[in-house]
């Protein structure tokens, strides 16, 4: 009788096995994002004795483009790389002459799929980044005007959740995902015309915080 009931357990266990197994996905995903954060800027500046320190706050709205691969070491759980490119946007009703800028983000993510059918995924993670960003301006000051280039660098950590619908059992589906998102940046390089500007004294932290809504389109290849 313990054999027999041995048995059926190991069949009924293969049985769920091949139930919940299928081929293995790298997914490629692609979208578009807006992101509002709160912005907390530091400047520090020291000669000798004399020490000086600016604080402010403000916010800002960034457009971004993710670009995110994923290969799936199981049904629940996968990993990659995630890419953004975009830019924080300028209040329309101020005088933006001469203004542009720009970031770039290259991180590891880690994610789990809380439901996983054929069709649908619900699914969260995390992401650890480095990032970049690039400010273009045109200054003014009692010498004249100048344009003055601003690169900052530094690392993040984004936590987010979302979901995706496949159309049927085909490669193609609909993703939608909602971050909480962290960066901090130091000012790491200053140019008035094209002249490098030392910067031995001065000190520049940059720290964002929000939130990102992103929507875009999923191409999965399936592995044996």
């Amino acid at each position: 009788m313990k054999r027999i009931l041995t048995i059926c357990l190991v069949l009924a266990f293969l049985h769920h096995a091949n139930a919940q197994s299928r081929d293995k996905e790298i997914q490629i995903r692609v979208g578009y994002g807006l992101s509002a954060y709160a912005l907390d800027v530091d400047y520090s500046y020291k000669n000798g004795g004399f020490s000086y320190t600016s604080v402010s706050k403000d916010s800002a709205v960034t457009s971004q483009v993710p670009i995110e691969l994923r290969y799936e070491l199981h049904p629940r759980f996968n990993f990659g790389i995630d890419m953004r490119f975009g830019k924080y946007l300028y209040n329309p009703n101020e005088n933006n002459t001469g203004k542009s800028n720009k970031f770039s983000s290259v991180g590891i993510g880690l994610e789990g799929v809380i439901v996983n059918k054929t069709n649908f995924r619900w699914y969260a993670g995390m992401v650890l980044s480095t990032n970049k960003l690039h400010i273009e301006e045109n200054q003014t000051d009692s010498n004249g005007s100048y344009n003055q280039t601003m690169d900052w660098k530094g690392g993040g950590a984004t936590i987010y959740s979302g979901v995706m619908w496949y159309i049927g059992d085909g490669p193609l589906a609909l993703n939608f995902n909602l971050a909480r998102d962290g960066r901090s940046f130091d000012l790491k390089e200053v140019w008035h015309n094209g002249s490098s500007q030392d910067l031995s004294n001065i000190t520049g932290k940059l720290n964002v915080t929000g939130v990102s809504f992103c929507i875009g389109a999923v191409l999965r290849l399936k592995q044996k």
